[in-house]
């Protein structure tokens, strides 16, 4: 434990050959000393900016400025579904504040909105591959409430029901004759299969913010990565990952609906997957089948 948290501190194979165990404590002690006056003073520095976030949240408003605060890289979020408005969990993947270099005939940089990028799974044919989803707040000034932020912190008893719907969903990844009880996409047998479309592709139905044409370059200004123009930096570059099997923690993330063809009206829908239950057929029916003489 102790080489553990010497490695971590820095130290290399050398200063073991050179410190006995004594010294080797000392050096940790020192640092362990050193990174409590860092801590503490780092709580003072932003103790206004705390009571600040408390005050504003304690009346149910936020400002811009601190909308950063409020979401954080690897937190589930819940976003409305924008075909069913019905939860989607997604997990935060990047939150950044977009700025604009130009302001009239004079070079400024100016905050035009807070974007926060997310994803969820949603199975493509081999697998769950994730699914990539941006919502954006424009820049305002003064408070909002906190209610018209366009998501919500996922809490336990929500991550429950949608686990529980994950779980469904995974009963259909693949091809699968099914009744589907609408309303979505009407109601009769379906055939569901996510990956493809009429048209052949592997494809999910497109998220209307995804169909939208790309802003042109923007200046990005985050603490973390400097200042830099054009798209984001490589560490969060979106990497497509394809998973066989999720764990129980990632099944809150599937989506509401999957994609299935209409056997009667002859069209591609998408349908919720707690609307959708096995084809009873009925065994009986040749005991109604009546021939010509």
């Amino acid at each position: 434990m102790k080489e553990q948290l010497a490695r971590a501190a820095g130290l290399t194979d050398g200063f073991f050959e050179l410190m006995s165990e004594e010294v080797l404590l000392q050096d940790l002690a020192s640092i362990h000393g050193q990174l409590e006056q860092f801590i503490s003073c780092m709580e003072k520095e932003f103790e206004p900016l705390r009571q600040e976030l408390d005050t504003y949240l304690s009346h149910g408003q936020i400002n811009f400025e601190l909308l950063p605060l409020i979401v954080t890289k690897g937190m589930k979020l819940v976003f409305v579904d924008e075909e069913t408005d019905d939860m989607l969990a997604v997990q935060v993947e990047e939150v950044r504040i977009d700025y604009d270099n130009y302001n009239g005939d004079s070079i400024q940089v100016e905050p035009v909105n807070f974007v926060v990028s997310a994803s969820h799974y949603s199975w493509q044919g081999e697998g769950y591959t994730r699914i990539y989803k941006t919502r954006s707040i424009m820049f305002f000034n003064g408070t909002m409430p906190i209610s018209d932020v366009p998501w919500k912190v996922l809490s336990p008893e929500v991550e429950k029901e949608l686990t529980e719907r994950g779980r469904i969903y995974c009963q259909y990844s693949g091809v699968f004759h099914v009744y589907n009880n609408g309303p979505n996409g009407g109601k009769g047998r379906a055939i569901v299969d996510i990956e493809k479309l009429a048209n052949g592709t592997a494809t999910e139905l497109m998220d209307p913010y995804d169909a939208m044409p790309p802003p042109p370059p923007r200046r990005y200004r985050n603490s973390g990565w400097g200042d830099y123009s054009g798209a984001p930096p490589p560490d969060v570059q979106m990497k497509f990952e394809v998973k066989k099997i999720l764990s129980d923690e990632e099944l809150c993330l599937l989506p509401p609906t999957v994609t299935g063809f209409m056997l009667k009206d002859k069209r591609w829908v998408s349908m919720r997957v707690t609307a959708l239950s096995p084809v009873k057929f009925d065994e009986r029916i040749w005991d109604h089948l009546v021939l010509d003489a």
